[in-house]
């Protein structure tokens, strides 16, 4: 989940069918789901959010690959399991439309497990 708040005088475009989920292997090009995007319309192309000058939006982003229906419900399993990778590095591929200009950024997180 995130909040992006826009301190521009500019629009900001979030093209959602050009994020890209990096999984713990390394493996980019994983297409995005978020929260407006049923689940099982998650490989179809998404519309654009526009935030407007000193607006926000608040969103989540969650990678198609970990998305399965099992049974009568729907799953997300984004990480491995922690006896695998005790530490499990992913990260996001966000390029941003602020006015005219488009600004990539690249955001890493790191799951660590850890015992009781």
């Amino acid at each position: 989940a995130f909040t992006l708040v826009n301190n521009t005088d500019n629009v900001i475009i979030i093209d959602w069918n050009k994020i890209s989920f990096v999984d713990y292997t390394g493996s980019s090009g994983n297409a995005v789901m978020h929260k407006d995007v049923k689940f099982n319309e998650c490989a179809s192309p998404k519309t654009p959010t526009t935030i407007p000058p000193r607006g926000r939006v608040s969103d989540i982003i969650i990678p198609c690959y970990a998305i399965s229906f099992a049974g009568s419900y729907w799953h997300v399993s984004m990480l491995p399991s922690p006896r695998q990778y005790p530490k499990a590095q992913f990260g996001v591929f966000m390029p941003i439309q602020i006015g005219k200009q488009i600004v990539n950024y690249e955001f890493s997180f790191v799951a660590e497990s850890y015992q009781h």
